[in-house]
């Protein structure tokens, strides 16, 4: 039986998490579907937990030296032999329904399917849900692109990687990979790079998937590497659009770039010293790309948030805001 869905599973040091993750997904396998679990150098007992659930021949150990979690992902990319591939991460929980629900809308012909979840706090309280419920959408050429720059994409369909299905042979055939190197914001450079392979876009409303919300998760700790990510993605999402013959207008960049500066105050603000975390801030307003297009910016139309931003830049108030975020997060953290 040819597999239809391969779900690869990345972890590293999540013994506390991983057999919650695998039970969810070893009591509904079928045939047709297959787990590759990629252990991205743990070195906790993680190891041991995972091999508990090898007894099943669809799920399947993979190791390799710690890379990260985009190198880990890249890994499961190159071993599936399947229709169709997902991503989880090893600290998440898949609905019951998860694979019932995924072979049934794959029956349809389907180019990226993307479906609802829930994020849930570490007593599995839900804090809040994602549950698309519109009609298949038509995709122009560059939407992920453009959409991607103007946000939309949050509300479409969605940065991340863990709530969608993708053909295999799409992300093979075209290259499409995790960027390594990348701490933050992989996951959308992803979708995105994919997006611009394809043009339908298939929605699911179930809660398929449970995205835990932890204290020491990537996405809730500070990340001294944020604003060099954020000055790299010019670089990205130019090799993204020059793949497929389009030229990014510097309008639509410096739209993206205003939303990443709120992201990068807020980061930078749970930085160990207020220097090092101001330098970063100010590295980024001083990029070339941003200095050479800021007078590009066309104030009326942008969205109320981003002519806030923008304001503030343009008075030079960064400072002021990111002292202002600092300050909070000392006073909360009790310094």
């Amino acid at each position: 039986m040819k597999t239809l869905l391969t779900i690869v599973v990345t972890v590293y040091n999540l013994e506390s998490y991983i057999e919650k993750c695998l039970g969810s997904l070893a009591d509904q396998l079928t045939p047709d579907v297959q787990v590759l679990v990629i252990d991205d150098g743990s070195t906790d007992g993680s190891k041991a937990k995972i091999k508990s659930f090898c007894k099943n021949p669809q799920i399947k150990y993979v190791y390799q030296e710690n890379a990260g979690v985009s190198a880990a992902r890249n890994a499961g990319i190159s071993l599936a032999d399947s229709e169709y591939i997902t991503f989880i991460d090893g600290d998440d929980t898949a609905a019951p329904n998860y694979i019932e629900t995924i072979r049934s809308e794959l029956s349809e012909p389907t180019e990226l399917l993307c479906f609802g979840y829930r994020a849930v706090d570490e007593k599995h309280n839900m804090k809040y849900s994602y549950a698309p419920n519109r009609e298949p959408m038509r995709l122009r050429p560059h939407q992920g692109i453009i959409d991607f720059l103007h946000y939309r994409l949050q509300k479409e369909c969605t940065p991340e990687v863990w709530n969608k299905i993708f053909r295999t042979d799409v992300l093979q055939d075209q290259d499409v990979t995790f960027l390594p190197e990348r701490e933050i914001g992989e996951d959308g450079l992803f979708v995105v790079s994919y997006l611009e392979c394809i043009r339908t876009v298939r929605f699911c409303p179930d809660l398929l998937m449970n995205y835990l919300l932890r204290s020491g998760s990537a996405m809730r700790r500070y990340h001294p590497h944020f604003a060099a990510d954020t000055i790299h993605y010019v670089q990205d999402l130019e090799y993204i659009s020059g793949r497929n013959h389009y030229v990014i207008p510097p309008v639509d960049m410096m739209h993206f770039l205003l939303g990443l500066w709120f992201g990068l105050i807020n980061n930078e603000s749970k930085a160990p010293h207020y220097r090092e975390g101001w330098m970063h801030v100010q590295k980024f307003l001083k990029q070339p790309y941003f200095l050479a297009h800021a007078k590009e910016i066309q104030h009326d139309e942008l969205p109320f948030k981003l002519k806030c931003y923008e304001f503030l830049i343009r008075l030079h108030l960064s400072k002021a805001v990111y002292t202002v975020f600092f300050i909070r997060n000392r006073f909360r953290r009790g310094h």
